[in-house]
């Protein structure tokens, strides 16, 4: 992260200084007490930027969205919570973790989705999963926590990460779906770029997954991690839940993800016929524990029954 900003302010630094000199505002040659001054301006915006990128880092926000969908049997309203990309064995990922777990609780769920990377490729990299896993079990639901694999949760250590959700009272569906309340039904897909594999667990046709439902008028939601590929959800899904992108994490990270996805954060819906899609910046960082242009979030969702 320091050598990014470095670099950023290193060339935003001698921009300046070639504009400069080409309209004779730098004297040229220029004077090194200059040179000095531009030299600590670099250093000072880079200490402020990634300082600012830590702090942020250990923020987390709340985003909430409002979404109407078909389905005959919905109540009221479901309130669901998605989180994504927990990224537990990463660099402050546990001390988050309890942060996390308090803010979720107080938002009272109905339902909770983790969209893929709860883990940061290695199970043993976690200091203390039994706190981590006592921490999880403690969230409350009317309807139960879901969760499905993102590309960091595979590898070696691939059973391992299983058996801790199974023993967090986490139910992970890997191209699976769970009917809620005879009203929703939750699709958990399994991700298709795991890295290190997910034990042969291999990903299904979305056609294959609808094919074996009851051809009833119930909304459909999918958890699908990375949000690829969206024209493979057609006017049977609802609802796509996804993480991944992190928003970029870093600036200017986000002018990538914004160029790579259809969509890399927020709420889209490519036409009418096409289902919602909800992608969240992510709870948790990847890599370098900072954020800069994007914010750790737990993202809450009410769905009611469009009229």
């Amino acid at each position: 992260g320091i050598f990014i900003y470095l670099l950023l302010f290193i060339l935003l630094a001698n921009l300046v200084l070639l504009i400069g000199s080409m309209v004779k505002i730098i004297p040229s040659p220029m004077p090194q007490s200059m040179h000095f001054y531009f030299g600590l301006i670099v250093v000072l915006l880079t200490t402020s930027v990634v300082s600012y990128g830590i702090y942020n880092a250990n923020q987390i926000k709340h985003v909430s969205y409002d979404i109407q969908i078909n389905g005959d049997y919905l109540p009221e309203a479901i309130k669901i919570v998605l989180i994504s990309d927990l990224h537990l064995g990463a660099v402050n990922s546990e001390k988050r973790l309890e942060s996390i777990v308090e803010n979720i609780k107080k938002l009272e769920p109905d339902i909770i989705c983790i969209a893929g990377d709860i883990f940061n490729d290695d199970f043993r990299a976690i200091q203390n999963p039994e706190e981590a896993m006592d921490l999880l079990k403690s969230i409350t639901t009317k309807y139960g926590v879901y969760a499905s694999l993102g590309n960091h949760d595979g590898g070696s250590t691939f059973d391992e990460m299983v058996g801790f959700l199974e023993k967090s009272d986490i139910r992970l569906l890997n191209d699976e779906h769970v009917i809620i309340d005879d009203a929703f039904i939750l699709i958990g897909r399994v991700d298709p770029s795991p890295i290190g594999g997910f034990g042969g667990l291999q990903r299904k046709d979305i056609t294959d997954i609808l094919n074996s439902l009851a051809d009833k008028n119930i909304a459909i939601g999918v958890m699908d991690h990375t949000p690829t590929k969206l024209e493979q959800y057609s006017e049977k899904i609802d609802l796509v839940l996804s993480g991944h992108t992190h928003k970029g994490q870093i600036f200017p990270g986000n002018i990538i993800t914004n160029a790579i996805f259809d969509v890399d954060y927020g709420h889209y819906q490519k036409d009418a016929a096409s289902p919602k899609v909800i992608v969240t910046s992510g709870v948790g960082t990847w890599g370098m524990p900072m954020r800069v242009g994007s914010n750790n979030e737990i993202v809450s969702i009410k769905i009611s029954r469009l009229d």
